[in-house]
């Protein structure tokens, strides 16, 4: 499988990272002036007209572009959430599909180990860092939770993992139970029984707060874990693109893979109605609509072993699951790598 360098490379592009962008694009009367990274004003006039078609939106702040028309990022910003967006070369935004299998296969081959860590972590009885990432880790995973941003907080009182506050949670007999408005204020309601995770959160809750995912550090000073602490966490431990969203992802098309191992064949509504009751249950996983589901988190490799009668899904649950994987993510991590040697 080629690396994201590679996959630049061989459309002709190159690959950069969102931090080396050199230029600027700053406020100016009603509009926008651009400038290099030491603020100083550009004058090659070709430049400025490159970068005004990015069409870059007006709302992003702390905006960052690209002097190389062949920078596979063409500019990067924060949105009025707060989270960082991206504008691609046209070329890579053509190779989506395949930059996504990327990354769901580079998740998948790890996520094992990280499932492991988080697992250990759980078991510790000291509050820091660590111990609060891995728990918001395990909320990512276990229960489909978006990662959080305290502007939706603001704005709709919209929750995710790291923006939850400790009256959102409920410990009870070895299960969690949340409950609290998500993104656009939609109710979510999650339980999972796991003793585990319930103990570690109920030392999270035990500190002094609102928020759940809060400690002390050595300095003595409160700290709060935040959406970037996340993934730059991820970042760390799979690739320099993975983000909280791939979790999600990846769950709901390894549901949908799962779904695999009970068609038949040649038998084309058959295989149709077990891809839509297996988005169903996806989307109910990650509190979306099924369309939602279907156009953002479900891979298109895995609707498309739904839809084409010649394919045969049997290799795909033939010896040993992956360890740390369930079979339905070990059949999604064989039909990735096998569309990738195509």
């Amino acid at each position: 499988m080629l690396s994201a360098a590679e996959r630049a490379d061989s459309v002709g592009l190159h690959y950069v990272e969102p931090d080396s962008l050199p230029l600027r694009r700053v406020r100016k009367g009603k509009g926008f002036s651009y400038t290099d990274k030491r603020a100083k004003a550009l004058g090659d006039d070709k430049l400025k007209e490159r970068l005004q078609k990015l069409a870059v939106p007006p709302a992003w702040e702390e905006v960052k572009l690209a002097r190389d028309p062949k920078s596979h990022i063409q500019a990067v910003g924060r949105d009025e959430a707060g989270r960082l967006q991206y504008k691609y070369h046209e070329k890579w935004t053509e190779t989506g599909h395949e930059v996504k299998r990327e990354r769901l296969a580079q998740l998948g081959e790890k996520l094992g180990d990280l499932r492991e860590e988080i697992e250990k972590q759980l078991r510790r009885h000291t509050v820091d860092e660590d111990f609060a990432l891995m728990c918001a880790l395990a909320l990512l995973d276990r229960m489909g939770l978006r990662v959080g941003y305290p502007e939706y907080s603001r704005e709709d009182g919209g929750r995710g993992a790291t923006t939850l506050a400790c009256k959102d949670v409920t410990l009870k007999d070895n299960k969690v139970r949340l409950r609290f408005f998500g993104k656009g204020g939609k109710r979510i309601e999650r339980v999972l029984e796991d003793a585990a995770l319930a103990r570690a959160l109920g030392l999270l809750k035990a500190q002094s707060g609102e928020m759940l995912f809060r400690w002390r550090n050595k300095e003595g000073e409160d700290r709060c874990l935040t959406a970037d602490d996340v993934n730059a966490a991820l970042r760390q431990r799979f690739a320099e693109t993975t983000s909280a969203k791939d979790f999600r992802t990846f769950r709901a098309s390894s549901i949908v893979a799962g779904a695999l191992q009970e068609v038949v064949k040649d038998d084309a509504k058959a295989r149709a109605t077990a891809l839509k009751q297996s988005i169903m249950e996806s989307a109910n996983f990650l509190a979306n609509t099924p369309t939602v589901c279907k156009a953002s988190y479900v891979h298109p490799d895995v609707q498309d072993a739904f839809t084409a009668d010649a394919f045969d899904a049997t290799s795909l649950f033939t010896g040993s699951q992956r360890a740390g994987l369930t079979r339905g993510e070990t059949a999604l991590l064989r039909l990735l790598k096998l569309n990738s040697e195509k």
